[in-house]
């Protein structure tokens, strides 16, 4: 054996080589006899002989090397000489070793990258929408079947090459589930499940029903509630539908929005029964032959799986869909030592079992191609990528968001109805509400003319007053950083904003929702994803324990079946709680009418907890009347608004816009400059509106001039339409009718009104709730019912029109209506003076007991004279009395100057002088105005500024007339309260303060110049 070995040719040297490779102990004993008398070298004869242990040679490190040895081998066998024989077993050794050297590769590479049934991410982005989860198939290598090798000049079509552990740089490999899909789905969270499928050496003794569990719990424990598309090459797909079909699966299977199969022997493969034949002959070598036998052509348990798959993914109680089904399947033949065919491996009948129709799709690829591609520019995967594109669905995050915006934040709920039932689209809406900062927030501005004005007048009471339009905040920017309370500069994240009713605060909810959803603010879209609307008022009634979840539910998707309607809001549930930026801080609350729940703070109970909950989310507005105050112990707020109104410019431009008011805009607009009173009051919009709604029914040479006038003017209109809606008149009827005929009409429902007014008023009650409608409900003997009544009335509004009737909330139009309705309600009980009627208290609810209630209307007079809270209520109630006859509105001015009196006396002066701006006539006028002048006096004396100068209501004889007897240095105060005020001054007045500009004192000269040029009505 060694003259044999000496004599080798030495132009064959890879049969020394191959002895580097193989190293074992020394075996001579347990040689094959089929090798025995052939001289081989020692180490390699005993390598040779260890048939038991073929798998050494499995091992060889490198294709080339398997080829170096394998030839040695071959002429060994030639050399050693055993004639015909030793020249046949050195073809068959060429031969297997040729047909089994891929497969050799392939199980190393298996071996070096063990697999214990694992979800492996191979791509996880930010936001992700969706979930690709790719199966492989039998015997594969879960790296290497997704990749395709190919040259350098191709890569360029997919992302940028990279060398894999068996792909080097030169010659590299482009991944199907990373390079390519990675790419064109930057919003897909990509998951490779890694099972062990081997069947030749070291297969495990599994089943695709076990596989299918492993999968199954992997997904539980890695997924995201993200729609899912699975892909499964060849076995891959079986092993997809076996997790489908098992217990537990059905959260699954509703987050399946498609499954593409590649190749997937549904009805079995012929091929399997050889492969079965040579895992059994192989079987030393571990094989086994479960998985093979389990794929053999129309096997009962591959029936049974697809009879039970059909089922799982058909359309159910919970889910109104099928699940989506694509077919892949090969045209090319399997060849093995690439001459012998196999034919298909996977023929068509049995690759398409259960794809929707017209989704069979031939691929010119054989079975092992069907999941390689070679570029972006492959057909295969173009087609792959449509198909996913095709099952592409949205995240239950987007449809929750979809189902908010589309079937939540309808045209219908966002619309703004006038007075005049007209109903106007949002985007229609072309004034935008004017915010001010309030004085403080810290923002650095001074707040020298608020100081310096008057808090009493009506105009300052309703926060009407023109603001500084240096502390405008436009809607759009309110996000943007500015300075904060602590003088540094923040992004504002949580803002509260203020304002009284009818400015606007409901509309500006509505106007944030619809600019967002239409895209309209970068800002806003680049800070946010979503922006849920809470109309606080609904959370009262609702059963706890109450949490987010539960909100979402009955404010969202109530329509919704069960476990749809769940499912989304558990969905947007998991994004607020998210942690990641691109979720957690992404929802925007608007909470809209913080003071119709501000009640519930003091009770410890659960859904106060819950609205504390609300109150520091991390990114709010929250709304409110001033009135209310927010809980102590939640975060502390960013920005603090206010609500103001229409600006004078746009008070033109809302009249202009107005078609049946733009023919006489310029007969308002003098009706405007020439009544002070009513042009503050028209800047709160829904008075505006009710304005032009009334305005052809004024007689032109008859234009009421008190606020209590185009009260009634307004009023009358409203009942002419209320008549109709409440069926009493014919719409022909109700045009013809005069004033009293109308309010002969609706006499019930007026005292309904007034009654309810009074008593809200009294208590401080501006919503009135089904509570308070079942103490009132007996008093008044309607034609429908109350409820249907209230409904119908143009005086109220609910902030939630398409609740049931019995359910709302009804508040009036505006603050004002309920006190103009209050005054009513008084003046009917104050009768002529003499032969008062008592006032009814129907809620009771102040303190003292119903022995302590002010039934006298005198009484109540005396009581709450100088109560802040009637200071508007006493303005009507002048003005109604007027109309009632002169002996009524003295016997109340006498009332007035009755005891008790305030101790210092301007808090009487101002009552008497907002009362007087309500009364053209009466008969102790003059006495009044004189004692105001000599206040006026008495003020700039003593304190050396004034502060009843700047009140709008002082009338204009009285200001003449302390302008007239002030000293030089008196003038000078009263005329710089009146150029700080916003007040229009009458042209008696003007001309007094024209002929000071020729006083003997430059001061007063200066300051009535002054005074003058602040006038909005001089040229």
């Amino acid at each position: 054996m060694a003259v044999a070995w000496a004599n080798c040719p030495e132009e064959l040297p890879c049969m020394r080589a191959a002895s580097d490779f193989v190293s074992v102990p020394p075996l001579r004993q347990v040689a094959s006899p089929a090798l025995e008398g052939i001289p081989l070298p020692p180490n390699l004869a005993q390598a040779v002989t260890r048939l038991g242990h073929w798998r050494n040679y499995l091992s060889v490190p490198s294709t080339a090397a398997c080829s170096r040895l394998t030839m040695a081998f071959a002429w060994r066998f030639i050399i050693g000489g055993a004639g015909k024989r030793g020249a046949t077993v050195a073809v068959a050794v060429v031969l297997l070793a040729t047909a089994l050297r891929p497969l050799i590769v392939k199980i190393r590479r298996r071996k070096n990258s063990p697999r214990s049934g694992t979800l492996k991410i191979l791509s996880d982005p930010n936001g992700a929408k969706f979930e690709i989860v790719a199966v492989h198939g039998l015997g594969a290598d879960p790296e290497h079947t997704w990749t395709h090798a190919t040259s350098t000049a191709s890569v360029g079509r997919c992302q940028e090459p990279t060398a894999t552990a068996y792909g080097p740089a030169h010659n590299p490999r482009i991944h199907l589930l990373r390079d390519l899909l990675g790419l064109d789905f930057p919003e897909a969270r990509i998951l490779s499940f890694e099972h062990n499928s081997n069947w030749l050496t070291d297969a495990p003794v599994k089943t695709s029903e076990e596989i299918g569990n492993s999968l199954l719990r992997e997904i539980k424990d890695k997924r995201s509630h993200l729609p899912i598309i699975f892909i499964g090459h060849s076995l891959g797909g079986i092993v997809i539908k076996q997790a489908l079909c098992a217990q537990d699966s059905e959260e699954v299977v509703g987050d399946t929005s498609g499954i593409v199969f590649l190749g997937t022997p549904h009805l079995g493969s012929s091929v399997s029964v050889a492969g079965a034949v040579l895992a059994f002959v192989t079987g030393v070598l571990g094989s086994d032959a479960t998985l093979l036998l389990s794929l053999k052509s129309h096997d009962g348990q591959l029936s049974n799986l697809a009879a039970r798959f059909r089922s799982c993914v058909a359309p159910s109680e919970n889910r109104g869909r099928r699940v989506q089904i694509i077919s892949f399947y090969e045209t090319k033949s399997m060849y093995l030592l690439g001459w012998l065919s196999i034919g298909r491996v996977v023929p068509r009948y049995s690759a398409v079992v259960d794809a929707d129709p017209n989704e069979e799709h031939g691929i010119d690829a054989d079975h092992s191609g069907l999941n390689k591609c070679a570029g972006r520019d492959d057909k295969l995967y173009q087609m792959l990528k449509d198909a996913i594109g095709r099952l592409r669905a949205p995240s239950r995050l987007e449809q929750a968001d979809k189902i908010i915006r589309d079937e939540y934040y309808t045209e219908d709920r966002l619309q703004i109805e006038r007075l005049s039932g007209v109903r106007l689209p949002m985007d229609q809406c072309y004034i935008n509400l004017a915010i001010v900062e309030q004085a403080d927030q810290g923002t650095g501005h001074s707040n020298e003319k608020g100081t310096a004005l008057s808090q009493h007048t009506l105009l300052s009471r309703q926060k009407i007053e023109v603001p500084d339009k240096t502390k405008m905040v436009d809607l759009a920017t309110i996000f943007s950083h500015r300075k904060g309370r602590n003088g540094g500069m923040i992004e504002p994240k949580r803002i509260l904003i203020r304002g009284r009713a009818g400015v606007g605060k409901t509309t500006l909810c509505k106007k944030i929702v619809h600019e967002f959803t239409r895209g309209t603010w970068n800002e806003w879209s680049r800070l946010f994803d979503r922006v849920l609307w809470v109309p606080l008022r609904r959370l009262k009634g609702r059963d706890g324990p109450y949490n987010l979840g539960k909100l979402f539910l009955d404010e969202y998707f109530s329509h919704l079946k069960d476990k749809d309607g769940q499912g989304l809001a558990h969905a947007l549930l998991d994004a607020l709680l998210d942690a990641t930026p691109r979720h957690g801080g992404r929802t925007l609350f608007i909470l809209d009418g913080l003071d119709e729940v501000s009640g519930e703070w003091n009770r410890d109970d659960d859904m106060s907890r819950f609205l504390k909950l609300l109150l520091g989310q991390q990114n709010v507005i929250i709304t409110s009347r001033p009135n209310a105050s927010l809980p102590a112990d939640i975060p502390n707020l960013d920005l603090e608004l206010e609500t103001i109104g229409f600006y004078p410019d746009q008070v033109k431009a809302y009249l202009d816009a107005d078609p049946k008011i733009k023919p006489m805009v310029d007969a308002v607009q003098s009706f405007l400059q020439k009544h002070w009173l009513i042009q503050g009051l028209v800047r709160i919009p829904i008075q505006l509106d009710a304005l032009c709604y009334t305005w052809e029914d004024f007689d032109p040479k008859a234009v009421p001039n008190t606020m209590t006038g185009i009260y009634t003017a307004i009023v009358q209109k409203l009942w002419k339409k209320d008549a109709v809606r409440l069926g009493k008149m014919s719409e022909a009827q109700a045009q013809t009718a005069r004033p009293a005929e109308i309010k002969r009409c609706v006499n019930t429902e007026i005292a309904l009104l007034e009654c309810l007014s009074f008593n809200g008023l009294y208590d401080d009650v501006i919503g009135f709730t089904p509570a308070h409608r079942d103490k009132i409900v007996e008093r008044f003997e309607l034609r429908l019912p109350l409820d249907e009544t209230l409904a119908r009335l143009s005086f109220l509004r609910t902030t939630d029109p398409s609740s049931r009737l019995d359910d709302r909330t009804y508040h009036f139009l505006h603050l004002t209506f309920q006190e103009y309705f209050a005054a009513r309600y008084f003046v009917q009980q104050w009768g002529d003076g003499e032969h008062r009627k008592p006032l009814d208290f129907i809620f009771k609810r102040r303190k003292g007991g119903e022995a302590n209630l002010p039934t006298d209307p005198a009484e109540f007079l005396r009581r709450y004279k100088y109560s802040a809270h009637y200071d508007v209520f006493w303005r009507f109630v002048a003005g109604l009395l007027e109309a009632e006859g002169k002996k009524q509105i003295l016997g109340f001015f006498h009332t007035i100057e009755k005891e008790p009196f305030d101790l210092l006396g301007p808090t009487h002066q101002r009552l008497v002088m907002h009362c007087l701006s309500e009364v053209v006539e009466l008969l102790i006028r003059s006495s009044l105005e004189e004692r105001l002048s000599q206040w006026l006096l008495f003020e700039c004396n003593l304190t050396g500024s004034s502060l009843l100068a700047t009140e709008s209501e002082l009338p204009d004889r009285a200001l003449q007339s302390a302008l007239k007897r002030a000293s030089g240095r008196g003038r000078v105060t009263i005329l710089r309260a009146v150029g700080r005020s916003s007040r229009h001054l009458a042209e008696t007045t003007l001309a007094a303060l024209a002929a000071l500009l020729k006083d003997e004192y430059e001061h007063v000269r200066y300051s009535a110049a002054e005074a003058l040029g602040r006038q909005s009505n001089l040229p």
